[in-house]
């Protein structure tokens, strides 16, 4: 019976007050910044905003002209042709001219010309240029993907701020199940001895039998809890290493001596001014909003012509002789203007117009969840610490009738049913204890988040 009271003096403070709240944690902020370089959504992203940048170098390039070299061969025959008497027209003249002048100078023995339209053995090697001179569209194509840059590194920087949170709220999720699987595990301990105990007295003749039924009961009960408990252990570490990217059963290091986590409890209007300000999301939702409205202008400058100049510099002839006879270049001057589109133009006109409002409507509404989620995760801050503080009282309290109890039962004044009621009360406590410490830790998470300050405050 001594040893049954000096278990539970031993164990009984061992599973006193949780730790305050962290603020800082070195080895937190190395998960995070872990996080933050190998998480593969992550990665994605980074590869999304590559690719907007690579589509701005591209409509930076239609600034400039475009050179190629083309060459063209050509191999026909038959088809049509025009026929031309030479020979005919030219022949008796000359014959004329050579009787009066007494000579043979002038050629009396000329064919008659039929030449194909299609040109054979024929080629056109040279080096194209086209140069935009006037031409909005290219101005506001750039535009847009500037844009749509801008937009794309918002979305990065609010899955950073995600990311941050959901590794940080793990971590909490990891270090509660492992506070509780010990807690239960002391608990068994406590149980065990009882039971030990109880057999004792039952060949002693001290009491029934139903007392060592009712501990093995408690006994199953505790094991029930503890398996659920580990489930949550091996859960809450595979989603963290996930996060990681790291394989799913490496072992989560944890910290015990932690700094206290300052409490700010007030509900300041400030922090949504704030959040609004930091919040990447609405950043997002307004560059696509303006990519939208530089698209509606580019509908609108539809009715602008497009010019450009054009310069061709080869060579062209029968044969592949490029001499100076088949050197040639040229060039010109192109302009297009849309006078009627079947009113396509006026329909993307609407559409654009209509998408803008969409997104405008979108970008209130976002605020205005913004500054909903803020609020309610101050007013939960606010409500978790104040149950973290009771539980706390609450444990004091148990610990002490749980010593009192336990007293009195080795005396022998008071039944099995009551000590097994002050050790649920205290193991409970506990649990609620370390459930709610944890919990003001995601909610603390959860509004630093909200204010758009996560990843600001991971250093990234």
């Amino acid at each position: 019976m001594t040893r049954f009271i000096l278990i539970l003096v031993l164990f009984t403070p061992s599973l006193g007050i949780a730790q305050s709240p962290v603020a800082e944690s070195a080895l937190l902020d190395s998960y995070v910044a872990e996080g933050l370089e190998n998480n593969l959504q992550l990665v994605q992203e980074n590869l999304s905003v590559d690719q907007r940048w690579t589509a701005i170098q591209e409509a930076r390039g239609q600034f400039l002209p475009a050179v190629s070299f083309q060459s063209d061969y050509t191999l026909a025959e038959g088809g049509r042709s025009i026929y031309f008497p030479v020979g005919d027209l030219l022949n008796p003249v000359y014959n004329s001219l050579n009787q009066l002048t007494g000579s043979s100078d002038f050629p009396s023995n000329l064919e008659n010309v039929n030449e194909q339209f299609l040109p054979n053995n024929f080629h056109n090697t040279r080096l194209h240029l086209v140069q935009p001179i006037f031409n909005l569209d290219i101005n506001h194509n750039l535009n847009i993907r500037e844009h749509e840059l801008t937009a794309q590194e918002a979305h990065r920087e609010a899955f950073k701020n995600q990311l941050v949170k959901d590794i940080k709220v793990t971590y909490f999720n990891y270090q509660q199940s492992e506070q509780i699987v010990e807690v239960l595990a002391q608990s068994e301990v406590v149980l065990k001895e009882v039971l030990r105990v109880n057999k004792k007295l039952v060949e002693n003749q001290k009491a029934t039998k139903e007392i060592v039924y009712r501990s093995e009961f408690e006994l199953s009960q505790l094991a029930q809890q503890q398996a659920e408990a580990q489930q949550s252990v091996i859960a809450a570490r595979n989603y963290f290493n996930f996060l990681l990217n790291r394989p799913l059963t490496t072992p989560i290091e944890t910290e015990e001596d932690q700094q206290a986590l300052p409490v700010d409890l007030s509900i300041d209007s400030t922090k949504t001014q704030q959040a609004l300000l930091n919040r990447q999301e609405l950043r997002q939702l307004t560059n696509i909003k303006e990519a939208t409205l530089e698209a509606l202008k580019m509908q609108q400058h539809q009715r602008l012509p497009s010019i450009a100049a054009v310069l061709d510099v080869g060579y062209q002839g029968f044969g592949y002789e490029f001499d100076d006879n088949q050197k040639y270049w040229m060039a010109a001057f192109s302009l297009k203007w849309d006078l009627f589109t079947g009113f396509q133009n006026r329909a993307r006109r609407q559409r654009f117009a209509l998408k803008g409002k969409q997104l405008e409507q979108q970008i209130n509404v976002l605020e205005q969840q913004i500054q909903l989620e803020v609020n309610d995760h101050q007013q939960q801050l606010q409500a978790a610490y104040t149950a973290w503080q009771a539980t706390r009282q609450g444990v004091r309290s148990a610990e002490q009738n749980f010593t009192l109890v336990s007293k009195k039962y080795q005396q022998q004044q008071a039944s099995l049913l009551k000590l097994l009621d002050a050790r649920s009360t205290l193991t409970r406590s506990k649990l609620q204890t370390t459930v709610a410490q944890f919990d003001y830790l995601k909610k603390a998470a959860l509004l630093e988040s909200s204010l758009g300050v996560a990843v600001l405050e991971a250093g990234y």
